[in-house]
This record gives structure tokens, C-alpha cells and sequence, in this order.
């Protein structure tokens, strides 16, 4: 890769905005107790992950079109400025949005931006799918609160409120005990 050049693995997300109750464990006698206020509503991310940095910068919109994709390539133009980016190189899965005249349009006239697309059989070969922060790549929980686990967060394992993925546990996204 050229030394001014950045290479960008993205993808999207759907982000439910109300909890989805399902199966679970729980003690004898105990309930549950999942707040849903609200209607349920989703809300999409898209986000793109610099290989070199360790990055993501991302964007949150009520849709999930070529708009979003759109979103997040301007936002990579302005983050990674033309003089010390010569060229930036987005690696994508097959998607619609990807493939849009809107974003064809957008291309032709951001000629530094290359999209690199997966192979229709392995979309999950971008490491994106697999990167292990606090801000991990999947949609956030429900926000619930069971009685018989300790609402402290100084009784979990890494004293935030929860295990992160790379410690076996469960990603509970801007999970925070009430």
C-alpha cells in the first residue's frame, strides 16, 4: 500500500431501539423486569474501520440506503484530507447501497476513492466483523435489569458494567447498571 494511502473496511448495522425479549435463564421465582418505553423504531450505522490507525469512524442514520454510505464516505473525504491521503481505498461487502448510481455518481467525482468489494461468498471476511473494542461491531442488547445479578458495576469482572467479547463475555453496548 502507497505510504499516503488508507484502507478502510465498512459495513452496516441495524440498531433496534427497543428491547427484543426472548429466552432466558433465570432463578426460580425471578423475573425479568426490560423497560420498553417508547415505540419500537431502528436506527442504522455505518462505519468504517482504518486498518492502520485502529479507528472507526462512523454515521447514524434513520434509513439504510445509499445515503448512509454516501454519509460515511463524505465524513472519510473531510477525516482524511487530500494533501496526506492520496489515495483511500474502502473494502465493502456486496450490498445495494454499495453498488448505487448515487454512489457511482459520488465516485466519479472523488476519483482518490477506490471501493474494493468481498467476495459474494465470504462476506465476513472483513476484519471489521471480528473487531474486538468496547464498541464492538454488533447491535446493541435490550437494556434489562435482573434481580438476581448484582446491579454494581464494581462486581463485574472489568468493573464497567460488563465482560467484553474478548474475555468470553457478552457485549452489552453503552450498558450502564441503573
Amino acid at each position: 500500500m502507497p505510504a499516503r494511502a488508507a484502507l478502510f473496511f465498512a459495513d452496516e448495522l441495524d440498531i433496534s431501539l427497543l428491547a427484543k425479549v426472548g429466552y432466558q435463564w433465570m432463578p426460580k421465582g425471578e423475573q425479568l423486569e426490560v423497560l420498553t418505553p417508547g415505540t419500537n423504531e431502528k436506527r442504522y450505522l455505518a462505519g468504517a474501520w482504518d486498518l492502520r490507525r485502529g479507528t472507526i469512524v462512523h454515521r447514524v442514520w434513520w434509513r439504510k440506503t445509499s445515503g448512509l454510505f454516501l454519509d460515511l464516505l463524505t465524513t472519510l473525504d473531510q477525516a482524511y484530507p487530500l494533501p496526506q491521503f492520496t489515495c483511500l481505498y474502502v473494502v465493502v461487502d456486496n450490498y445495494k447501497i454499495h453498488k448505487a448510481q448515487a454512489v457511482e455518481r459520488w465516485l466519479a467525482a472523488h476519483p482518490r476513492f477506490e471501493l474494493l468489494f468481498l467476495p459474494t461468498y465470504c462476506p465476513k471476511a472483513s476484519p471489521i466483523e471480528e473487531h474486538p473494542t468496547d464498541c464492538t461491531w454488533s447491535a446493541p442488547p435490550t437494556r434489562q435489569r435482573a434481580h438476581h445479578l448484582s446491579l454494581s458495576p464494581f462486581d463485574r469482572p472489568n468493573g464497567r458494567g460488563y465482560t467484553p467479547l474478548s474475555q468470553g463475555g457478552p457485549i452489552l453496548l453503552g450498558y450502564r447498571p441503573a
